[in-house]
């Protein structure tokens, strides 16, 4: 899982727009992925992005990522858990996105989008 072909591309991706101990958000792809790239999640707040986590914690991580804007967003838009779509319930944090961020690469069905 950690060494595979698609997590070692984002990997490289990641660290293409950011830096050891830079604050990126990895939205509905693989939590590891902090780990590997050295960076930390906005806020300092990290949690499991199932869906009925996310209807507890949005706002708190949106408020990390709008006070601690992330370099880099990786986003999965078909990511799924339990065949709920986790952007539907990260509404909120989505919409920030795709106001704040441009997208810059696409690998895997995997967005790299940095700050606008």
């Amino acid at each position: 899982m950690f060494n595979d072909a698609e997590t070692a591309v984002i990997v490289e991706k990641v660290k293409e727009y950011s830096n050891k101990g830079d604050t990126i958000f990895a939205f509905g792809t693989h939590p590891h992925i902090y780990y590997l790239t050295e960076t930390m999640p906005p806020g300092n707040v990290f949690t499991f992005q199932f869906p009925w986590f996310m209807k507890v914690a949005e706002q708190t991580i949106l408020t990390g990522i709008v006070n601690s804007p992330p370099k880099v967003v990786i986003r999965d838009l078909n990511a799924e858990v339990g065949g709920y779509s986790l952007a539907e319930y990260m509404q909120d944090i989505d919409q920030y996105i795709v106001e704040n961020y441009v997208l810059v690469d696409y690998e895997n069905n995997i967005e790299v989008l940095v700050k606008i």
